[in-house]
């Protein structure tokens, strides 16, 4: 049994400096199935599938190019796609579990015709998924996977595409991973998560533009044809041919170099995002998402309702995060102030972290910049605080999605406004 994922139509070998499409598409199934899910991708101008390695062979796909070839008709080459959540019980740092995993590349060699097969400068093109929650992981694992994968594929090295969770490996390109409300930062390769086909289509739309804004060489469409039914893009009784020309669409525009516009929303042109207990409804384009580091509790006290935090553990850091919802800005550099609206009890300080656009900062430090803190006075009145923020991006980047969050030391905070407002 296999799977597959998928790039934009490019006769191999792949240019490594020629902008790039990819998806991910399940491929079990009769050949004529998969014939159909190859012929959509060359109509979606998608050109390159990933086949995800399981235990089985690569017949599926090799009897649809057949069937194709016979027809004359258009169909993708096929690269691998590194998917190590497929084969139960793997451990890397064993020599027979490096062999598992070689063993399906070397069978894809066997059985794709070398004219079908996906190559950049000679390398064979393998595209590395996550690693596996529940896998171990070490450098010289990751090493001698890379090594075992070139001895199955004919010596020869394979030109390697690894999500950031390979850390200590040495591939030719990267991309960020993470949850699917992640924005990818700027790096050759970037990807498109239509998991979540909501909105009508706005939701994926997003996903496109915003893979797009980091000027990739390459993107990544995660599904093609997913499971259940409907998940995926590909043509279905769900959504008929929606998702497929959205793809069209975007892959056009992504290939002749332009920038995408944000798909209009709710919130698109809103004077504020706000989040209030005072007034229904109590999310306008801001929400509070809850994390593993930022639990909190919305409560009523004397008649008014509070959203205050609590202790994640170990009495130190509480905090709780915000998401700008993306009709309202999502990665887009701006300016914006914050209003916060707390009850003043105690003494001590809080802070707000934002996801900036600041190219001076790490990545990862981007998307926490501090805005500065404020100080508790003590007068056990509603107060209200404003903090800067001159170069937000609202990419999402924070844990759970969010944009921003508010943190406060060895004690809670309760409040009832968060607004954001543009400069």
């Amino acid at each position: 049994m296999i799977h597959m994922a998928v790039l934009l139509l490019v006769a191999p070998p792949v240019d490594p400096e020629a902008r790039v499409v990819m998806a991910v598409c399940r491929g079990e199934g009769e050949p004529a199935v998969v014939a159909r899910h190859l012929v959509e991708m060359s109509r979606s101008d998608v050109g390159v599938a990933l086949v995800v390695l399981r235990s089985g062979d690569p017949k599926p796909f090799t009897d649809a190019i057949a069937k194709l070839e016979k027809e004359r008709r258009d169909s993708p080459t096929l690269a691998i796609y590194l998917d190590l959540s497929v084969f139960p019980d793997l451990d890397l740092a064993t020599a027979a579990g490096r062999s598992r995993v070689a063993g399906a590349a070397k069978r894809f060699r066997d059985g794709v015709p070398a004219a079908h097969r996906a190559e950049v400068d000679g390398r064979p093109l393998v595209w590395w998924a996550p690693v596996p929650e529940a896998l171990r992981k070490d450098r010289a694992s990751f090493e001698a996977l890379k090594g075992s994968l070139r001895d199955a594929l004919g010596g020869r090295e394979p030109y390697i595409v690894a999500e950031d969770s390979w850390e200590g490996l040495t591939p030719d390109r990267t991309y960020a991973g993470g949850s699917g409300a992640a924005a990818p930062p700027e790096r050759a390769a970037a990807v498109v998560r239509p998991g979540a086909l909501r909105e009508e289509g706005k939701t994926f739309e997003r996903s496109w533009a915003t893979a797009v804004r980091g000027a990739p060489k390459w993107v990544a469409i995660e599904s093609w044809n997913g499971h259940p039914e409907g998940s995926g893009i590909c043509e279905c009784a769900d959504h008929g041919k929606k998702y497929a020309e959205i793809t069209k669409r975007f892959v056009k525009v992504f290939q002749q170099g332009d920038r995408v516009a944000m798909p209009k929303g709710k919130w698109t042109g809103a004077a504020k995002a706000l989040f209030t207990l005072e007034y229904n409804p109590r999310e306008q384009g801001l929400r509070p998402v809850k994390t593993e580091e930022g639990p909190f509790d919305v409560v009523d006290v004397a008649g008014a309702s509070l959203l205050t935090t609590k202790d994640p553990g170990g009495g130190g850091r509480r905090q709780v995060a915000f998401d700008v919802d993306d009709s309202f800005c999502f990665y887009d550099p701006r300016a914006f102030q914050v209003v916060v609206e707390f009850l003043d009890r105690g003494e001590g300080s809080f802070g707000l972290e934002y996801d900036s656009s600041d190219a001076k900062l790490a990545p990862a430090e981007r998307a926490v910049r501090p805005a500065g803190t404020k100080q508790f006075t003590g007068t056990g009145e509603w107060r209200r605080e404003t903090f800067e923020l001159p170069d937000a991006l609202f990419a999402n980047r924070q844990p759970g999605g969010a944009d921003l969050r508010l943190t406060v030391e060895k004690r809670g905070i309760a409040v009832r406004l968060v607004a954001v407002v543009p400069r």
